[in-house]
């Protein structure tokens, strides 16, 4: 893979097609080296991913997959940090790259908002309820409730997912949190 993107980024891999005057294959390396570069691991995957559509070779694209074992934060009171911890995994071949977006939950942090996972592994994300910070009195009476996106990047052409989250504020010294996806 390593070998693979510095030939697409030094150049190598054009000048192979140019020689063998493959003006479509020439093309196509030009056109992810323009829109994915200086990311050569997502320009590599695209290539990867067109060539085969190309060639009509079957090939799985990454699969994205959130593994929640908890999504209950239990009570919090004023002065308490809570985190949870999630997985997000690349189950197939290839480079998974996207953004974490909290929707209407400011009261929730991430401290990576974009992740990038090769073939077959997983990515460890701390989802932090930080009361110290947040001052649980500043927020509405009543449920709160917002969303985790993972957006994979859009040349993926892979779906996103959410995880809906919710949480009550009990009054100024407690904040009951919980998500589920």
């Amino acid at each position: 893979w390593d070998a693979c993107k510095t030939y697409i980024e030094n150049g190598t891999f054009k000048s192979w097609v140019i020689r063998l005057d493959d003006v479509d294959l020439e093309s196509l390396i030009a056109k992810c080296v323009r829109d994915c570069s200086p990311n050569w691991d997502l320009t590599l995957e695209i290539f990867v991913q067109q060539l085969a559509q190309k060639s009509k070779v079957p090939l799985p694209k990454p699969a994205l997959k959130v593994i929640a074992q908890t999504t209950d934060f239990g009570v919090v009171h004023e002065k308490s940090l809570k985190s949870l911890q999630w997985q997000i995994a690349n189950t197939t071949r290839g480079y998974l790259q996207g953004k974490i977006i909290l929707e209407n939950c400011s009261w929730l942090e991430v401290a990576c908002q974009e992740f990038a996972i090769h073939q077959q592994k997983t990515l460890t994300l701390c989802i932090a309820l930080n009361c110290i910070a947040l001052k649980p009195q500043s927020l509405p009476d009543g449920d709160l409730e917002g969303r985790i996106v993972f957006e994979p990047h859009p040349a993926l052409g892979l779906p996103k997912q959410e995880i809906q989250v919710h949480a009550k504020n009990v009054n100024a010294d407690a904040l009951l949190t919980s998500a589920s996806i």
